[in-house]
C-alpha cells in the first residue's frame, strides 16, 4: 500500500494527526484559514526530532523524512512550514551539547511546552552563504538590540518563538531567541500566492527588539567551529 511506512511513522509520533488532516481535506488544509498547524502542534509534532534527553520524541532522520512525507501527501503547506520549525529545533538541541545546564533547562522547557518555532536563519542565495546572518544585534548594557527582516518566514502567525541568527556588533555570530509579542517585532503580508498559503509565510520585521543575554547563544562560546549550526542545516536538508 502506498505510504504505508510513512503513515505508520506519522501515527506513532503524532497520534490522531493523520485523521485530522484527512478529515479536513487537501483544500481546507491549504487554505488561508487552515487549522493544520494547530492540529500538528496539538498532537505532539513539535518535538519530533528533539532527543529524548531534552524532552523530545527522538525521531531518527529516516523517521523524520517519513513523517514529513506522510504530512506532505495531504497538507503540503504544513510539511513545508514545519521543516523550518525542525531546523530551529535542530540548531537548538545541537547547541545544547555545549550549553550550560541553565541553557539546557531552557531548551527542554521550550520543547516540553510544545513551542512552535519560526526560523529566522539566513536564506541561501547564489554566491552567498547561509552562515552570513541578515539580522544584526548590538549590545546595550546587559541586553542586546536585534534588528532585521525575514521574508518569507513560515509559521509567522502561529509561532511562539523566533529562532534567528544575527551578527553581533559587526564581529560575532549568534543564535538569538525572540518570543512572540516582543516590542519591536511585527508582521507584514508577504506570501500572496494561493499555493502553499497555509505555510503562513509572511514577513517578520524586527526593529531594536530587546533580547536578554540568556536568550543569545554566542558562537564563540557555544559553537566556535559552526558545527552545531551546520548540523542543524543537515537535519533541515
Amino acid at each position: 500500500m502506498l505510504l504505508t511506512s510513512e503513515n505508520q511513522t506519522l501515527d506513532s509520533y503524532a497520534p490522531g494527526l493523520r485523521e485530522r488532516l484527512y478529515g479536513h481535506g487537501l483544500l481546507a488544509n491549504e487554505g488561508a484559514q487552515s487549522t493544520a498547524v494547530a492540529d500538528w502542534s496539538d498532537t505532539g509534532g513539535t518535538s519530533l526530532i528533539v532527543p529524548t534527553a531534552l524532552g523530545g520524541a527522538g525521531a531518527s532522520a529516516v523517521d523524520a523524512v517519513r513523517f514529513q512525507t506522510a504530512i506532505g501527501a495531504v497538507a503540503p503547506s504544513l510539511a513545508a512550514a514545519t521543516t523550518m520549525h525542525h531546523l530551529s529545533c535542530a540548531t537548538l538541541f545541537e547547541a545544547a551539547e555545549d550549553a550550560s545546564q541553565e541553557e539546557r533547562d531552557l531548551i527542554r522547557a521550550l520543547v516540553e511546552g510544545g513551542t512552535v518555532m519560526a526560523s529566522g536563519f539566513s536564506e541561501g542565495s547564489p554566491g552567498g552563504s547561509v552562515f552570513r546572518p541578515t539580522m544584526t544585534a548590538r549590545r546595550d548594557g546587559d541586553d542586546y538590540l536585534l534588528s532585521g527582516r525575514k521574508a518569507p518566514c513560515s509559521l509567522s502567525r502561529s509561532m511562539s518563538l523566533l529562532v534567528a541568527s544575527a551578527l553581533v556588533d559587526d564581529s560575532e555570530r549568534a543564535v538569538v531567541l525572540v518570543f512572540d509579542g516582543a516590542e519591536g517585532l511585527r508582521r507584514e503580508e508577504f506570501w500572496k500566492s494561493p499555493v502553499l498559503a497555509a505555510a503562513e509565510s509572511d514577513a517578520l520585521i524586527l526593529d531594536d527588539v530587546r533580547v536578554e543575554s540568556d536568550m543569545v547563544f554566542l558562537t564563540s562560546e557555544n559553537d566556535p567551529d559552526d558545527v552545531h549550526e551546520m548540523t542543524g542545516y543537515l537535519w533541515f536538508g
